[in-house]
């Protein structure tokens, strides 16, 4: 996501990658971001002195926690799409946005806040009428489960809804809400096609936070402004 993150960054005409880093035995540390770039991949600490307005953080849990401390201390704002927080890391998030702009979602693509909108809907109109499931599917290698995004869906559903998780091959991300009722079924499903459409969005993020007053803000709020 980094990688692809500071790609669409160099095809901007209003923003640009300041610093790029990763954990300290990384084989990229010390060496250019890119064939072409100017930036050097440092280590997470090295951060507070990379003169961004921007922190992007799409790492692991214990990352993160590094990341919103930086944040904090520095006063920059924060675009987060890392997911697997527990309870006590998302209060972090939380007391972190009360000093700086924080905009954190487990899933910043554009066509699956259209999804949560449609899932609010069939909710609202089936009730308790129909039974529900979530059933998501990633690739091997990612490594919580349920993902923040199915995570996210079981917010619209009633309590105990089961969710369903599958790590396999290499599939970029496909969550599915199932109904079922009295002689029908209602699948709504999302693909993620490419990574991309992530990095797309964090872009859009970058340009919302930027210059916000503290808080913590969401996609949607992203979104609703037609960035």
């Amino acid at each position: 996501m980094g990688s692809l993150i500071a790609g669409l960054i160099a095809q901007t005409n209003d923003m640009r990658v300041t610093a790029a880093s990763e954990h300290a035995s990384h084989p990229l540390i010390g060496k250019r971001l890119d064939a072409v770039s100017e930036v050097y991949v440092c280590t997470t600490n090295e951060l507070q002195e990379c003169g961004a307005d921007v922190l992007v953080d799409f790492t692991r849990p214990e990352v993160c926690m590094r990341t919103m401390a930086i944040a904090k201390e520095a006063r920059l704002a924060v675009v987060s799409g890392t997911t697997g927080l527990d309870t006590a890391q998302v209060a972090v998030v939380q007391e972190t946005a009360r000093h700086v702009p924080v905009l954190f979602s487990p899933n910043m693509s554009v066509g699956i806040h259209a999804f949560y909108r449609a899932l609010e809907s069939l909710v609202r109109e089936l009730g308790e009428t129909y039974d529900a499931a979530v059933v998501e599917l990633h690739h091997k290698h990612k490594l919580d489960a349920p993902s923040g995004t199915a995570k996210r869906m079981l917010e619209f559903l009633a309590h105990g809804t089961p969710c369903h998780s599958l790590r396999i091959g290499e599939i970029v991300g496909e969550h599915q809400v199932h109904f079922a009722g009295l002689g029908e079924r209602i699948v709504l499903t999302h693909h993620a096609l490419s990574r991309e459409t992530f990095a797309h969005g964090a872009l859009r993020a970058i340009r919302f936070v930027h210059g916000r007053a503290p808080g913590l803000y969401t996609m949607f709020d992203c979104l609703e402004e037609g960035l």
